[in-house]
Protein backbone atom coordinates (compact mmCIF):
# COMPACT_ATOMS: atom_id res chain seq x y z
CA UNK A 1 0.00 0.00 0.00
CA UNK A 2 2.94 2.61 0.88
CA UNK A 3 4.39 1.75 -2.73
CA UNK A 4 0.82 2.82 -4.18
CA UNK A 5 0.11 5.76 -1.86
CA UNK A 6 3.54 7.13 -1.35
CA UNK A 7 5.94 6.02 -3.88
CA UNK A 8 4.14 5.74 -7.33
CA UNK A 9 3.06 9.49 -6.64
CA UNK A 10 6.66 10.47 -5.96
CA UNK A 11 8.08 8.74 -8.59
CA UNK A 12 5.10 10.35 -11.63
CA UNK A 13 6.15 14.31 -9.90
CA UNK A 14 9.80 13.70 -10.32
CA UNK A 15 10.72 11.37 -12.94
CA UNK A 16 11.24 14.13 -16.25
CA UNK A 17 8.48 13.89 -18.69
CA UNK A 18 10.04 11.99 -22.08
CA UNK A 19 8.34 13.48 -25.48
CA UNK A 20 7.24 10.71 -27.91
CA UNK A 21 8.38 11.16 -31.18
CA UNK A 22 6.15 12.62 -34.10
CA UNK A 23 4.71 10.19 -36.55
CA UNK A 24 7.16 12.00 -38.97
CA UNK A 25 9.86 11.42 -37.15
CA UNK A 26 12.37 8.67 -37.59
CA UNK A 27 13.40 6.39 -34.99
CA UNK A 28 16.32 6.96 -32.93
CA UNK A 29 19.34 4.49 -34.36
CA UNK A 30 20.01 1.39 -31.88
CA UNK A 31 22.48 2.40 -29.22
CA UNK A 32 25.47 0.02 -29.69
CA UNK A 33 27.60 -0.85 -26.57
CA UNK A 34 30.99 -2.67 -27.22
CA UNK A 35 32.50 -4.51 -24.48
CA UNK A 36 35.43 -3.46 -23.06
CA UNK A 37 37.61 -4.55 -20.32
CA UNK A 38 36.17 -2.42 -17.86
CA UNK A 39 32.83 -3.64 -18.49
CA UNK A 40 33.61 -7.34 -18.06
CA UNK A 41 35.57 -6.63 -14.87
CA UNK A 42 31.98 -4.61 -13.85
CA UNK A 43 29.92 -7.65 -15.51
CA UNK A 44 32.42 -9.81 -12.90
CA UNK A 45 31.95 -7.90 -9.82
CA UNK A 46 27.87 -7.44 -9.84
CA UNK A 47 27.69 -11.13 -11.23
CA UNK A 48 29.90 -12.47 -7.92
CA UNK A 49 27.94 -9.58 -5.45
CA UNK A 50 24.49 -11.05 -6.34
CA UNK A 51 25.67 -14.45 -6.55
CA UNK A 52 27.01 -14.06 -3.15
CA UNK A 53 23.84 -12.16 -1.79
CA UNK A 54 21.03 -14.10 -3.10
CA UNK A 55 23.08 -17.28 -1.96
CA UNK A 56 23.47 -16.13 1.85
CA UNK A 57 19.46 -14.71 1.61
CA UNK A 58 18.51 -18.16 0.98
CA UNK A 59 21.19 -20.27 3.18
CA UNK A 60 21.69 -17.49 6.06
CA UNK A 61 19.31 -19.30 8.87
CA UNK A 62 20.35 -23.03 8.02
CA UNK A 63 24.30 -21.69 7.45
CA UNK A 64 24.35 -20.06 11.13
CA UNK A 65 22.28 -23.69 12.49
CA UNK A 66 25.19 -25.54 10.64
CA UNK A 67 27.85 -23.52 12.66
CA UNK A 68 26.05 -24.29 16.13
CA UNK A 69 23.26 -22.33 16.94
CA UNK A 70 19.69 -23.25 17.60
CA UNK A 71 17.06 -22.42 15.07
CA UNK A 72 15.62 -19.60 17.07
CA UNK A 73 19.49 -18.07 17.70
CA UNK A 74 20.05 -18.45 13.83
CA UNK A 75 16.82 -16.91 12.94
CA UNK A 76 16.97 -14.21 15.61
CA UNK A 77 21.21 -13.19 14.07
CA UNK A 78 20.15 -13.64 10.45
CA UNK A 79 17.35 -10.39 11.21
CA UNK A 80 20.85 -8.62 12.22
CA UNK A 81 21.63 -8.19 8.00
CA UNK A 82 18.90 -5.99 6.94
CA UNK A 83 19.86 -3.82 9.98
CA UNK A 84 23.17 -3.70 9.00
CA UNK A 85 22.28 -2.82 5.31
CA UNK A 86 20.59 0.23 6.35
CA UNK A 87 22.92 1.42 9.02
CA UNK A 88 25.70 1.48 6.66
CA UNK A 89 23.52 2.98 3.84
CA UNK A 90 23.27 5.88 6.20
CA UNK A 91 27.06 5.78 6.60
CA UNK A 92 27.39 6.18 2.92
CA UNK A 93 25.26 8.92 3.02
CA UNK A 94 27.60 11.02 5.76
CA UNK A 95 30.61 10.16 6.77
CA UNK A 96 31.75 8.19 3.27
CA UNK A 97 29.96 10.25 1.45
CA UNK A 98 32.73 12.01 -0.28
CA UNK A 99 34.39 8.46 -0.94
CA UNK A 100 35.78 7.15 -4.30
CA UNK A 101 32.94 4.31 -5.51
CA UNK A 102 35.91 2.55 -6.22
CA UNK A 103 37.08 2.63 -2.54
CA UNK A 104 33.18 1.86 -1.43
CA UNK A 105 33.18 -1.18 -3.74
CA UNK A 106 36.70 -2.49 -2.27
CA UNK A 107 35.46 -1.95 0.67
CA UNK A 108 32.11 -3.79 0.48
CA UNK A 109 33.84 -7.00 -1.48
CA UNK A 110 35.65 -7.19 1.72
CA UNK A 111 32.55 -7.13 3.94
CA UNK A 112 31.92 -10.78 3.86
CA UNK A 113 35.32 -12.58 3.74
CA UNK A 114 36.21 -10.89 7.29
CA UNK A 115 32.68 -11.92 9.03
CA UNK A 116 33.63 -15.30 7.47
CA UNK A 117 37.29 -15.39 9.04
CA UNK A 118 35.50 -14.07 12.33
CA UNK A 119 33.85 -16.67 12.95
CA UNK A 120 36.27 -19.41 11.45
CA UNK A 121 38.12 -18.02 14.03
CA UNK A 122 36.44 -17.49 17.20
CA UNK A 123 33.12 -20.13 16.43
CA UNK A 124 29.33 -19.66 16.87
CA UNK A 125 29.75 -17.22 19.42
CA UNK A 126 31.17 -14.79 16.57
CA UNK A 127 28.04 -15.36 14.34
CA UNK A 128 26.52 -12.07 14.42
CA UNK A 129 29.79 -10.82 13.21
CA UNK A 130 28.98 -12.54 9.74
CA UNK A 131 25.46 -11.89 9.45
CA UNK A 132 26.78 -7.65 10.27
CA UNK A 133 29.40 -7.83 7.43
CA UNK A 134 26.93 -9.29 5.03
CA UNK A 135 24.62 -7.17 5.67
CA UNK A 136 26.90 -4.24 5.50
CA UNK A 137 28.69 -5.43 2.37
CA UNK A 138 25.13 -6.06 0.50
CA UNK A 139 24.37 -2.32 1.94
CA UNK A 140 27.32 -0.59 0.74
CA UNK A 141 27.05 -2.75 -3.24
CA UNK A 142 23.31 -1.64 -3.46
CA UNK A 143 24.66 1.93 -3.90
CA UNK A 144 28.26 1.12 -5.66
CA UNK A 145 26.05 -0.97 -8.24
CA UNK A 146 24.09 2.43 -9.76
CA UNK A 147 26.95 5.14 -8.92
CA UNK A 148 30.54 3.49 -9.90
CA UNK A 149 29.31 2.77 -13.72
CA UNK A 150 28.23 6.77 -13.98
CA UNK A 151 31.57 7.76 -12.29
CA UNK A 152 33.22 5.01 -14.97
CA UNK A 153 31.12 5.61 -18.22
CA UNK A 154 29.44 9.06 -17.08
CA UNK A 155 25.68 9.43 -18.32
CA UNK A 156 25.60 8.67 -21.71
CA UNK A 157 23.85 5.60 -22.29
CA UNK A 158 24.23 4.77 -18.98
CA UNK A 159 20.64 2.97 -18.49
CA UNK A 160 21.73 0.52 -21.41
CA UNK A 161 25.78 0.09 -20.46
CA UNK A 162 24.24 -0.72 -16.86
CA UNK A 163 21.46 -3.48 -17.95
CA UNK A 164 23.87 -5.07 -20.15
CA UNK A 165 26.70 -5.14 -17.38
CA UNK A 166 24.04 -6.80 -15.09
CA UNK A 167 22.74 -9.31 -17.77
CA UNK A 168 25.53 -12.37 -16.17
CA UNK A 169 24.55 -11.14 -12.71
CA UNK A 170 20.86 -12.13 -13.45
CA UNK A 171 21.84 -15.68 -13.99
CA UNK A 172 23.83 -15.73 -11.83
CA UNK A 173 20.88 -14.71 -8.80
CA UNK A 174 19.10 -17.55 -10.01
CA UNK A 175 22.23 -20.07 -9.66
CA UNK A 176 23.50 -18.69 -6.63
CA UNK A 177 20.88 -20.56 -4.29
CA UNK A 178 21.51 -24.29 -5.81
CA UNK A 179 25.41 -24.29 -5.98
CA UNK A 180 25.43 -22.71 -2.63
CA UNK A 181 23.13 -25.11 -1.03
CA UNK A 182 25.46 -27.98 -2.81
CA UNK A 183 28.30 -26.84 -0.78
CA UNK A 184 26.58 -25.82 2.39
CA UNK A 185 25.42 -29.55 2.03
CA UNK A 186 29.15 -30.90 2.31
CA UNK A 187 30.27 -28.42 5.48
CA UNK A 188 29.70 -24.80 6.86
CA UNK A 189 33.40 -24.34 5.98
CA UNK A 190 33.15 -24.99 2.56
CA UNK A 191 30.38 -22.87 1.87
CA UNK A 192 31.77 -19.97 3.62
CA UNK A 193 35.28 -20.40 1.63
CA UNK A 194 33.74 -20.52 -1.34
CA UNK A 195 31.51 -17.35 -0.70
CA UNK A 196 34.74 -15.52 0.51
CA UNK A 197 36.17 -16.63 -2.47
CA UNK A 198 33.96 -15.12 -5.01
CA UNK A 199 34.39 -11.60 -2.88
CA UNK A 200 37.96 -11.89 -3.45
CA UNK A 201 37.24 -12.10 -7.46
CA UNK A 202 35.31 -9.26 -6.73
CA UNK A 203 38.18 -6.84 -5.16
CA UNK A 204 40.42 -7.95 -7.83
CA UNK A 205 37.81 -6.91 -10.54
CA UNK A 206 38.07 -3.19 -8.92
CA UNK A 207 41.65 -3.10 -9.72
CA UNK A 208 42.49 -0.92 -12.88
CA UNK A 209 39.28 0.65 -13.30
CA UNK A 210 40.07 4.22 -13.76
CA UNK A 211 42.37 3.36 -16.77
CA UNK A 212 41.27 3.20 -19.52
CA UNK A 213 42.43 0.47 -22.00
CA UNK A 214 45.85 1.42 -24.13
CA UNK A 215 46.32 4.14 -21.62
Amino acid sequence: MAHLLICLPLTAAFTPGRRLPHADESPAAPVRIRWDRRMVQLAVLFAGAWAVSTAMSAHLPRLLMKIGLSPAQAAAIAGLTAAAAIAVRLLDMTLLHGASPITTTRLAALMHPLGALTVGLGGARFAAALTLCQGAGNGLLSVASGVLPLKLFGRRNYAARHALMLTPARFMQAAGPALYGLALERSAALALAASSAVCLIMFAATFGLERRDGS
